[in-house]
């Protein structure tokens, strides 16, 4: 029988109970119909991962009594930071949630010359900050992941290209002229992946003058959602632990 994973804010420790909030209290008793007794295992980027049991006062009040730590948090073999074109709607989901289950350890989402996304209100950028942090963290529970990406708030191309520091840095662009095929790295890459309307010859120049090489992904030009996860699956494939 499949066991539930779920997302804990704070601490855990062993033989502790936590206090389920509404939201989590109703998707465990109302939509799993999880009853008392369940085994479920808890999890967050700090403690790790625990087995835990449900406890329950009605379908609205849950908590859990956490058990044996079965996990700690994972040390990436390849450490992937995205910087991810805004994109609309489910385009942009989908990326966040294909990205968490491939590995990207960190996704810094921006906006550009051919970009159509713009956040001109706060209160709506706190609610794109946490839904994608949701998706996320729902892509974790689903794929086994203890330690979901860190979401930066949306900046500029120019802000975010400055954020390579170290790593290696790629930016996809049909374009390109080096193939992920010929790459060689390290421990950690900074990877570009456009909007639906792609990049400027001058962005791509600001890319260059900023240390990314710009690489293609064969002779098709992929979707905004699509370029990111089939790049990323290389990688992982040749430097990371995707096997």
């Amino acid at each position: 029988m499949r066991v539930s994973r779920v997302y804990i804010e704070g601490t855990m420790a062993s033989d502790q109970t936590v206090e389920l909030d509404r939201e989590l209290s109703h998707y465990l008793g109302v939509v799993l119909r999880l009853k008392a007794g369940s085994e479920v295992r808890a999890f967050n980027s700090e403690a790790g991962e625990y087995l835990a049991r449900l406890e329950v006062r009605n379908r609205q009040s849950l908590s859990l009594v956490i058990g044996d730590r079965i996990a700690t948090p994972e040390i990436p073999a390849l450490k992937i930071r995205l910087l991810l074109g805004l994109s609309r709607g489910d385009r942009m989901d989908l990326a966040v949630q294909k990205s968490t289950e491939l590995g990207v350890t960190r996704i810094t989402p921006f906006s550009s010359a051919f970009g159509e996304v713009r956040f001109k209100q706060a209160a709506r950028l706190d609610k794109r900050m946490r839904h994608w942090r949701r998706v996320a963290i729902s892509a974790c529970e689903q794929c086994g992941r203890i330690v979901p990406p860190v979401i930066d708030l949306p900046c500029e191309l120019s802000a975010a290209l400055s954020t390579r520091g170290d790593a290696t840095g790629l930016i996809l662009d049909p374009t390109g002229k080096t193939s992920l095929t010929q790459l060689e790295l390290a421990d950690e890459l900074c990877l570009v992946t456009g909007p639906e309307g792609g990049f400027s010859e001058a962005e791509l120049e600001s890319a260059r003058q900023s240390g990314f090489a710009v690489a293609r992904l064969g002779p098709r030009i992929l979707r905004a959602e699509t370029a990111p996860l089939a790049a990323l699956a290389i990688v992982q494939s040749r430097f990371g632990d995707l096997v």
